[in-house]
């Protein structure tokens, strides 16, 4: 048996295995339903016994097995199906047996391991060594996304360095700052690096030394306000040409200058992400406006999460217009609102609560400010009627979510969805006004 013959029926078996749980609902086959041609094939090199462990796989795999045969030098490998199962329930990853599949696929190049939960919690809590696995087996690996690995630590991070050196794709969870800038001295050609999960201080002076190819960051959340250092750290070094940004931040009441600083510097940013967690004790009408320099940016979500009584919104109709005006580049718009923050004022016996969010006001503009529109997501914000007659002209739009919108009507969803004929894609969650 040939080497590159075996490698091919392992990888072939790899899918089978990531096909073996079906979750998207289609009718499960078993694999004597093969055709006859590739079942054969499968059995030069196996016996029928060990076929027949790999249970069941669906019928989309069955379709493509034919072109795993002949076409597996590229692989990617999402763990779906690699533990031992106990009475109680709880999965258990089992490091042999992935060692084993890994052995057989050293051409492998994308792994992913952020998307199966069952292994990311085996991996959170035990110590087994994937770093050692992956560099004893792997040759050709170019993506790399594993988040909350107990076992990962500086001595792993510099092994993953010395034997990936090119990698161009990075998800870690880290937990020191150390290792930060372990990753972006040693990965000179990272063109996508994520922080997801990940727990840091001040980190932001060792971003400066991201590779040149660098084009997308994923910060970690920020949890002690170190935004501006992490600002200043990318804007020092090949940061600054940044294509996509994510970020989830503290907003106080001194930020207008973070704002304006990512508009004025950023001039190549195409994406960006800002999740807010309010801060700010001053009610005013500007604070985010200074993202109106970003004239390039094609893809924008704005969420803030949850605002309490004593805090102010981030979001407000003046910044947003000012954004509409100025980005008219815009394909997607995400604005989810962390909810209506009540403003309560006394006048003798009389009390009035009053909610400060995106109204009308802007988003009533957004077919003449943002004609190119093609996906937009709002939740949670005070429009009525009168801003879904606007969508409806947005000629382009393919997609479109509306959540939690009390102020539309019943009569507007429906003349809206009569007359929105351009779009594919409509989810209406929790909308209408019941006055």
């Amino acid at each position: 048996m040939s080497g590159n013959s075996l490698s091919d029926i392992m990888d072939v078996l790899s899918h089978i295995m990531k096909g073996s749980v079906d979750l998207l609902g289609r009718r499960q086959t078993h694999i004597t339903d093969l055709d006859e041609h590739s079942f054969h094939h499968i059995l030069q090199y196996l016996s029928l016994f060990d076929v027949f462990l790999c249970r069941k796989v669906n019928k989309y795999f069955l379709r493509q097995i034919d072109a795993y045969l002949e076409n597996c030098r590229q692989m990617t490998y999402n763990c779906k199906l690699n533990g031992d199962h106990f009475f109680n329930g709880e999965h258990v990853f089992n490091g042999r047996a992935f060692d084993s599949v890994v052995a057989r696929m050293p051409n492998i190049r994308v792994m992913r391991f952020k998307r199966c939960p069952k292994m990311r919690s085996s991996l959170a809590t035990t110590n087994y060594n994937i770093v050692s696995s992956l560099t004893n087996h792997l040759i050709m690996l170019n993506e790399l996304h594993l988040t909350r690995c107990r076992s990962l630590d500086t001595k792993s991070l510099k092994l993953l360095v010395e034997w990936f050196p090119n990698l161009t794709h990075l998800t870690l969870s880290v937990y020191n700052e150390t290792s930060v800038e372990i990753i972006a001295k040693g990965f000179a050609n990272l063109k996508y690096f994520s922080l997801e999960d990940s727990v840091l201080e001040d980190y932001g002076n060792h971003l400066q030394h991201l590779g040149l190819k660098i084009h997308t960051f994923v910060a970690a959340v920020d949890h002690n306000n170190h935004k501006n250092s992490l600002i200043t750290g990318l804007l020092n070094g090949n940061g600054r040409y940044l294509r996509a940004l994510d970020m989830r931040i503290k907003v106080f009441d001194s930020d207008y200058t973070l704002f304006n600083t990512m508009g004025t510097e950023f001039n190549d940013l195409l994406s960006l992400k800002l999740v807010f967690q309010s801060k700010r004790t001053v009610d005013d009408n500007q604070m985010l406006s200074g993202l109106s320099g970003l004239s390039s940016l094609t893809h924008l979500h704005l969420e803030e999460n949850r605002i309490y009584s004593n805090f102010q919104s981030v979001f407000e109709d003046n910044s947003m217009l000012s954004i509409m005006r100025n980005c008219r580049q815009l394909e997607s718009l995400s604005l989810i609102s962390g909810g209506k923050h009540a403003q309560t004022s006394s006048d003798d016996n009389n009390t009035a609560t009053n909610f400060r969010s995106l109204t009308d006001a802007s988003l009533s503009m957004i077919d003449q400010l943002l004609p190119n529109i093609r996906h937009l997501s709002l939740k949670s914000i005070d429009i009525t009627d009168r801003t879904l007659s606007s969508i409806e002209r947005l000629y382009k739009l393919k997609s479109l979510r509306l959540d939690s919108l009390a102020g539309l009507t019943f009569d507007g969803l429906q003349e809206f969805m009569t007359n929105a004929t351009q779009i594919n894609r409509l989810e209406v969650i929790n909308c209408l006004n019941h006055k």
